[in-house]
């Protein structure tokens, strides 16, 4: 299991008192490629979760932790392709395709492919956001997964090519998703906000998404 010390845990969590939210959300619609997200954060010197808590909700959504789950299982019933994107400190695994065995055991979310396990802890994951970025080749949007202390633990995408748009089947996904479990405007700024009201979130907005290799080790493995 990954440890971080509090500090580390405070700028996971915090925003820094200088940040222009202004300037993020400017920069933020400047965006052109999800490749240089992580770079516009740092510049910022914010972390993910603070970022999406400013940002606005046309740009990050949390939704419920449920719709993890039931992401999952919609691209499995579907046979939606999928990137899942799941990381440490020294590597991140992509598995890129559809997802057929899928199976709940207690807390445990699991994905029992022959080319493919996943076993994520569902009761760790403490925020779940939807996430948009601007791109040259339109919105890009993902699921990110993150525990108590902001460290990210999955990311989901649907199957894309550079230079090829979000298919519209992973975007009507996620839109039938945020729909019944997304959360309320007024419960987005707080970092324990897990469930709440939802929303409509079918409206179209400009977004995108991208990656991180801080997932822990024991809530994903």
């Amino acid at each position: 299991m990954l440890e971080i010390s509090a500090p580390d845990v405070e700028n996971l969590l915090t925003a820094p008192q200088q940040l222009n939210i202004d300037r993020l959300r400017e920069d933020w619609s400047g965006l052109k490629d999800v490749h240089h997200f992580n770079a516009m954060l740092k510049q910022h010197q914010v972390a993910r979760i603070p970022a999406y808590q400013v940002v606005g909700m046309q740009y990050a959504r949390p939704l419920a932790t449920e719709a993890f789950d039931q992401a999952l299982t919609l691209a499995s019933e579907r046979k939606l392709s999928i990137m899942v994107f799941v990381g440490n400190r020294g590597m991140i695994q992509i598995h890129t395709g559809p997802i057929n065995s899928i199976k709940r055991t207690g807390p445990w979310f699991n994905i029992l492919d022959g080319g493919f396990n996943l076993h994520a802890n569902t009761d760790r994951i403490n925020q779940l956001w939807l996430v948009r970025k601007p791109t040259t080749d339109g919105i890009i949007t993902s699921l990110e997964m993150y525990d108590q202390n902001g460290q990210q633990q999955a990311l989901l995408f649907g199957e894309r090519e550079n230079g090829q748009p979000e298919s519209a089947k992973w975007r009507s996904l996620l839109d039938e998703v945020c729909r019944q479990h997304g959360i309320n405007e007024s419960s987005a700024n707080e970092a324990s906000a897990v469930s709440g009201s939802t929303q409509s979130c079918n409206q179209p907005q400009p977004c995108n998404t991208s990656l991180s290799n801080t997932a822990t080790e024991e809530a994903v493995q």
